[in-house]
């Protein structure tokens, strides 16, 4: 144990901002954006999406994503922000930096740095609730978020059981439901490409059971009775539904923008299994 006999010596710092103050996410979404927008200027450290659209480093507040081809131009990219990074006397905290290698094994893919410590590789990371993987698969991602659902579902279970609702207890379940499981498990999937038949069952028997649990319903019932008693939607509709909603938004963006210029690269020059041709299947489907 420490015990203080004295007082201690009290120094005067000036000029700071203290992490979770009102203004700390606005001035680091600004110092990291920057480090976006100067490669954009240069256009030098930028990928280039399907050799047309320049893709710089991405960043959310204080995460910073960048792409980029592996060789010689990964070892200029990770230079280029570590030393906007140093130069904004920002910190990186190494142990979160993390390298992932998309493709072939590359025996020749270069080691590279955050600050002067070594990235380590992973075949997988979480990054702004979604998990990337190497090899693109979005398993490891609907894995997550079925246990985010799991742990949701019970949450709300919890509520309903602990505090007095009366009658209202369906529309508070309903209402709960949307908020919370639905919110939490379906997190960016307006953002997602085609979601295999597998993974879309696994999201929809977690809402199946939670429906089953708040209606007292036996497995015996009949899944579309436990649409009918609730009014909702089942979880594969809402994000079809989410889909056609993030397109319109894509499409009414600043002509100029990166997501505007993304998505109509995408509407002139359409690939096997890209973000436009999954969502156009689903307004079509939706009518």
């Amino acid at each position: 144990m420490i015990y203080m006999i004295m007082a201690t010596n009290r120094v005067e710092i000036n000029n700071i901002m203290t992490q979770g103050g009102s203004l700390a996410a606005s001035a680091c979404s600004v110092q990291t954006d920057q480090i976006g927008k100067d490669a954009m200027e240069r256009e030098d450290y930028v990928y280039m999406y399907q050799d047309r659209i320049p893709i710089p480093s991405l960043t959310m507040i204080d995460d910073i994503l960048t792409i980029s081809e592996c060789g010689l131009q990964s070892i200029k990219y990770n230079a280029f922000v570590n030393s906007k990074i140093e130069m904004k006397r920002l910190t990186f905290n190494s142990e979160k930096c993390k390298k992932i290698h998309v493709g072939k094994p590359d025996k020749y893919c270069p080691t590279l740095y955050a600050h002067d410590k070594e990235m380590q590789n992973t075949s997988h990371e979480k990054y702004l609730g979604d998990i990337i993987s190497e090899d693109g698969n979005s398993n490891k991602n609907i894995k997550n978020k079925a246990a985010v659902g799991i742990s949701a579902s019970s949450k709300v279970m919890n509520i309903l059981r602990n505090v007095f609702v009366g009658h209202h207890y369906f529309t508070v379940a309903v209402f709960l439901r949307q908020s919370i499981l639905i919110s939490s498990m379906l997190l960016n999937m307006e953002a997602s490409l085609k979601i295999s038949i597998d993974n879309g069952k696994v999201l929809e028997t977690i809402d199946k059971n939670f429906l089953r649990r708040i209606l007292g319903a036996p497995m015996s019932t009949p899944i579309p009775s436990l649409y009918l008693e609730t009014g909702v939607l089942p979880v594969s509709y809402i994000i079809k539904g989410r889909h056609v909603l993030y397109l319109h938004y894509l499409l009414n963006q600043p002509k100029n923008s990166l997501l505007s210029k993304m998505i109509y690269d995408q509407i002139e020059n359409p690939i096997k299994n890209d973000w436009f041709s999954e969502a156009q299947n689903n307004l079509i489907e939706l009518g």
